[in-house]
């Protein structure tokens, strides 16, 4: 299949034209439905509530805009939870019922691997503001995500713990495809650097107790711990670790990234670091984006936010790009993904060139400081 280039920016939308004017006594006109799939409630309902805000920004601009093909477009939302069987129910009300040509959201790896073989069978695209496990990227040919694998944060991990002079490390991750991924990572990669893996221990999702698993690493006398879980749980960790005497560093992945972080931790995440997807603050469509936020939900951008944004417009985009003679379905959407390229968005240029994960995305690392989220240095894989 031969790849087209092309140049696409956040501000794309704006320049749709109605091209009908409805007038009195018409038929109200018909809608282009996308699904959504995200946790709205549960322990990482932040993750849910920031992408949801996002989601409804880009859907304001594009039905302000005239809609696609001068049809308003509307959204379906889903909670799930966070659990990747409440996931499969919620993909299947979106396919069978609302009959949806593609979904938004899935961000966590797990769910987005529950639902991939009923994707795939019935043609409708996935498009994950998140799972970055390294199996998601063979998951299918409906299955799209906008983050690298797990093994670019890994390396990245590896090296950060190597710098510090931490060459012994244990390793502590919940047991769920996303953070088994980043394990299996992480501990193919530090010895392959020169680091040493000590230990490695589990736990279930959901888990709050993880005084066992810290008793085996601390008497491992580790040099830092790797905690690939969610904010919560990496945060809890921190706090019974810290309590249990353990002055190790901690390194996680992005996935701890959220409130729930600091809410759990507190002062004994003070010093966590992990890797991040950048953020471009000064790029116009960062900016654009974040005084929308601000003015209509009084929020400040954080990194699902603008994941979930960037998913939004990539998915109006590839609909808007669908030939007029051609229905918007999903083997046509599909299509249209594979040919974006240089797509300027909030967070970063995404280039798919014929792949269904973008190439050449940009992290950050980040760290806690003072209870924030900050950055610590900035890093091109």
């Amino acid at each position: 299949m031969k790849i087209i280039p092309s140049v696409i920016t956040a501000s794309l939308i704006a320049g749709i034209v109605i091209p009908v004017s409805m007038t009195c006594g018409q038929k109200a006109p018909e809608t282009i439905t996308i699904g959504f799939i995200m946790p709205l409630s549960g322990n990482i309902a932040s993750w849910g509530e920031s992408g949801k805000r996002a989601t409804e920004i880009a859907l304001e601009d594009i039905n302000a805009a005239g809609g696609i093909r001068g049809k308003k477009v509307v959204v379906i939302y889903e909670d799930d939870k966070g659990d990747p069987r409440i996931a499969v129910t919620a993909y299947k009300k979106l396919s069978q019922v609302d009959k949806v040509p593609i979904v938004v959201g899935l961000t966590k790896s797990n769910e987005t691997m529950a639902v991939a073989p009923m994707a795939n069978k019935d043609q409708v695209v996935i498009l994950s503001s998140g799972s970055s496990a390294a199996v998601v990227a063979t998951a299918g040919p409906y299955i799209f995500r906008i983050l690298p694998s797990d093994d670019i944060q890994a390396a990245m991990v590896a090296d950060w713990a190597l710098e510090l002079g931490l060459k012994k490390v244990g390793v502590l991750y919940e047991v769920s495809t996303w953070h088994k991924g980043h394990m299996e990572s992480f501990t193919k990669v530090f010895p392959a650097k020169g680091g040493t893996i000590a230990i490695i221990e589990s736990a279930d999702p959901g888990a709050t107790d993880f005084r066992t698993q810290l008793t085996k690493i601390k008497s491992a006398d580790v040099d830092a711990i790797f905690i690939p879980m969610y904010p919560k749980s990496v945060g809890l960790v921190a706090k019974q670790a810290r309590e249990m005497g353990m002055k190790q560093q901690f390194f996680s992945v992005s996935t701890c990234d959220g409130p729930e972080l600091v809410a759990a931790g507190g002062s004994t995440v003070e010093g966590l670091c992990y890797p991040m997807m950048s953020a471009y603050p000064d790029s116009p469509e960062y900016k654009n984006f974040a005084a929308k936020l601000k003015q209509k939900y009084n929020n400040n951008v954080d990194a699902i936010a603008t994941f979930q944004y960037d998913v939004m417009l990539l998915a109006l985009n590839a609909m808007k790009s669908i030939p007029a003679d051609k229905a918007i379905s999903g083997p046509q959407i599909r299509e249209s993904l594979l040919k974006m390229n240089d797509f300027h968005g909030v967070s970063g240029v995404l280039t798919f060139n014929g792949k269904n994960c973008p190439e050449d995305r940009t992290f950050d690392r980040k760290t806690v400081i003072n209870g924030k989220l900050v950055l610590y240095q900035k890093v091109k894989k």
